[in-house]
C-alpha cells in the first residue's frame, strides 16, 4: 500500500531545519490557488511513508524507511523539538518482530487514547501474506483481502499487544470489500472507525465498536454530499484515506480524492453526513496541475475551533519508483477565518497560520477489552496473557 503528495506552480526552495540538519527542498504546493509557506517537515527523507498519526510527542507512520519487501508500522519520538529516526513498533506477544505481525503486512495506523484506563488503541490495515499475492513482493502486486486489526498498549505506546481478532473483516457488515486505511475516534464511550473499501469506486463506512476496543456493534455508510445535497457517489465522485476528528461540536474529515492528487476537507454535525467546509468541493490542497506528483493519507489534528494541522505524505515527480508514494512527511497549520454552518454555500477562507505547525495533542480517546468474541482470553493490553478466568474490563 503506497501513497504520496505535492503541487508545483513554479519553483520555490525552502531551507528547513530538522534534527540539526538543514534540507533544501523544491516545494511550492498550492492551496486555494495560492502558495503556502507555513510548513514543517517531519521526516525529510524516507523511501515511502504514509498514514501518519500523532499523540503528543509520538508519531506513528507506515511504509518503508528504505527499500524493502513489506510494509511496517514505525514509531518516531519528539525529543528536544526534533522527530527522531523511526523504528519498528514493538510487540509484547511477538518479541522477535519489529513493525510487523507474523504472516501479515500491516500499515495505516490510527491511534487513540482511552483516559479512564490510560490505554492506547491502534487500528491498522492488515494484509495476510497468504491471501494477498502482492504482499512480500510476490506475484503482480494485487491486494485481494484487506481487514482492520487491533493492538492495545498500557505503557503509552512503547509496546503493543496484538489481539488476534479483526475489528473489520472482509465482510464488513455491508459488503465483502473489507476495510482500508482506518481512522478511529472515541465519542460517547464508543469507538468509531472510519475507512474506505477496497474497490474501484471506494465507499466510506463507519464501524461502531464497543469501548472495549475490539467488539464491532454495527456498520453504516457515511454520506458525503455536495453543496446541493447530492451524494458525491451518485455523481461518480469518490474519496479514500479519510481521517476524522471531533472537536466537541463538529466532526472534521480530511480525505484524498481517488487520484491521490488532492486533499479535501468536510464537516458534519452528526459524524454521518458530511458536506464540504466551503460549500463547494472542499478542496484544501491540490497537486493536479503537475504530472506524477501526489499528496497522500492526510491526518487532521484539531487544535481549537478555528485552527488545525494537516499532516500528509508528499510524492514528488522524481521519487525513485513509479507507484504513488511519499518520500517525505509534512505538517501544515491552517486557520479557519470566520464561521459557517454545516452545508452553507458561503465560502470560508482558510489561511495558513503564522509560523510552522507543531505536533498537537490528539483529540481522540480509547481502551481494550481482553476477551475475544469467542470467549477466549486476549490478554491485558501491553502485559501479555492473563490467567484463565473473568477478564478485567470485560464487556458483555
Amino acid at each position: 500500500m503506497q501513497k504520496c503528495f505535492c503541487i508545483l506552480l513554479g519553483a520555490l526552495i525552502f531551507q528547513l531545519a530538522f534534527g540539526g540538519a538543514v534540507f533544501a527542498q523544491t516545494y511550492p504546493p498550492t492551496f486555494n490557488n495560492r502558495e503556502i509557506v507555513s510548513e514543517t517537515i517531519l521526516h525529510p527523507s524516507v523511501y515511502d511513508a504514509y498514514s501518519p498519526t500523532i499523540l503528543k510527542d509520538k508519531l506513528w507512520i507506515a511504509g518503508w524507511l528504505k527499500k524493502d519487501t513489506t510494509d511496517k508500522i514505525y514509531l518516531s519520538k519528539l525529543v528536544d523539538g526534533h522527530w527522531q529516526e523511526p523504528a519498528g513498533i514493538k510487540f509484547v506477544n511477538h518479541p522477535d518482530e519489529s513493525g510487523r505481525i507474523p504472516g501479515y503486512s500491516i500499515n495505516d495506523p490510527t491511534v487513540v487514547y482511552r483516559p479512564d484506563k490510560k490505554w492506547l488503541y491502534m487500528y491498522f490495515t492488515a494484509l495476510a501474506d497468504e491471501e494477498n499475492p502482492g504482499v512480500g513482493g510476490k506475484a503482480d502486486g494485487q491486494f485481494l483481502c484487506n481487514r482492520i486489526g487491533f493492538l492495545s498498549s498500557s505503557d503509552d505506546g512503547e509496546t503493543w499487544y496484538h489481539h488476534p481478532t479483526m475489528v473489520v473483516d472482509q465482510k464488513n457488515g455491508i459488503n465483502d470489500k473489507g476495510g482500508w486505511s482506518p481512522s478511529a475516534l472515541i465519542n460517547n464511550d464508543k469507538v468509531f472507525i472510519y475507512y474506505h473499501t477496497n474497490e474501484s469506486a471506494p465507499q466510506i463506512f463507519r464501524t461502531q465498536v464497543n469501548i472495549n476496543g475490539w467488539q464491532p456493534e454495527g456498520t453504516v455508510q457515511v454520506n458525503l454530499r455536495n453543496q446541493d445535497g447530492i451524494l458525491f457517489r451518485n455523481s461518480n465522485v469518490y474519496f479514500s484515506n479519510v481521517d476524522v476528528q471531533f472537536d466537541g461540536s463538529v466532526f472534521w474529515m480530511v480525505a484524498n480524492t481517488t487520484d491521490l492528487k488532492r486533499i479535501v476537507l468536510f464537516r458534519s454535525n452528526d459524524g454521518m453526513n458530511f458536506k464540504p467546509y466551503d460549500g463547494k468541493m472542499g478542496l484544501l490542497i491540490d497537486t493536479s496541475p503537475q504530472a506524477n506528483t501526489y499528496v497522500l493519507t492526510p491526518c487532521i489534528q484539531v487544535l481549537d475551533s478555528t485552527n488545525f494541522n494537516v499532516i500528509f505524505g508528499y510524492g514528488p515527480a522524481d521519487r525513485p519508483y513509479e507507484f504513488p508514494g511519499a518520500t517525505s512527511l509534512h505538517v501544515w497549520k491552517f486557520k479557519l477565518e470566520g464561521e459557517i454552518p454545516v452545508g452553507s454555500a458561503t465560502t470560508t477562507t482558510i489561511m495558513p497560520a503564522e509560523g510552522p505547525g507543531s505536533a498537537p495533542e490528539s483529540i481522540g480517546s480509547t481502551d481494550p477489552s481482553v476477551q475475544h468474541d469467542d470467549g477466549s482470553d486476549l490478554g491485558v493490553p501491553g502485559l501479555g496473557l492473563k490467567a484463565p478466568g473473568k477478564p478485567a474490563d470485560s464487556t458483555p
